[in-house]
């Protein structure tokens, strides 16, 4: 067993394919609370569902943000945007226009 600070290796960057990974991964969980959170009314089941929307938008956020570091999803951030107008104001355009973005950035994503 090597102790910390041992050994030769220093600690790899993430790469590329971790980050797009991650991306994919955080989007389709947005994604699921965010048809879910579409679908309840109770209120307690809807702030836990905001929760998690706004734990994987944090991620996708950062996610983006390192994936624009070497080019890619120039215009993701348009997601972020979405998302806030559907927090401020819950009506079906800003649902489908947030739903229908960030499947496109799932997409180019993976196109990538």
């Amino acid at each position: 067993m090597t102790k910390i600070g041992e050994g030769n290796a220093a600690p790899k960057e993430p790469t590329v394919d971790v980050y797009k990974k991650q991306l994919d991964a955080s989007s389709t969980k947005f994604l699921s609370a965010l048809e879910e959170y579409n679908q309840f009314q109770s209120p307690v089941r809807q702030e836990h569902l905001r929760d998690v929307m706004n734990q994987q938008m944090a991620v996708i956020k950062s996610s983006i943000s390192e994936l624009n570091k070497h080019g890619m999803h120039k215009d993701a951030m348009k997601v972020s945007k979405d998302y806030q107008d559907y927090l401020d104001e819950e009506t079906s355009s800003n649902y489908i226009c947030l739903h229908n973005d960030l499947e496109t950035l799932r997409d180019l994503n993976r196109q990538f």
